[in-house]
């Protein structure tokens, strides 16, 4: 039997240097992870072991918005996949396996919105 990693990651996030707090919800196998002194990042789980991060994005216009911050973030070193809609103002991004760590994972959100921010669009990590 194949246990989710929502199953796994309340005890493996908790062991993390820094986190306060590991709540996770099995129903949708979405984890939110907070470290001290610093903002939570969201991470949920399609089931495989890369997890992903959910960024609201503000700004977009049309379907050329949502492509160059799709090509901008697929050219990531920490992504591994990216897709963002415009009608949904968000951006679903696959964190590499190097990237999947909560540590790692911290700082790759905070770029990933900087990044977005640099394009002249408002990104803030989804919880």
């Amino acid at each position: 039997m194949m246990l989710s990693i929502a199953a796994k990651a309340p005890t493996a996030l908790a062991a993390r240097r820094g986190a306060r707090h590991v709540p996770v919800s099995y129903t949708v196998q979405r984890g939110l992870v907070g470290f001290r002194g610093r903002s939570p990042v969201s991470v949920c789980s399609t089931g495989g072991d890369n997890p992903e991060l959910k960024i609201g994005i503000e700004g977009m216009m049309c379907d050329g918005c949502s492509s160059r911050i799709e090509k901008v973030l697929k050219g990531m070193e920490s992504v591994k996949t990216v897709s963002v809609s415009l009608e949904g103002k968000v951006a679903v991004v696959g964190l590499a396996k190097e990237a999947a760590n909560s540590a790692e994972a911290q700082a790759a959100a905070a770029a990933l919105v900087d990044t977005i921010n640099s394009l002249g669009f408002e990104a803030k990590l989804q919880q």
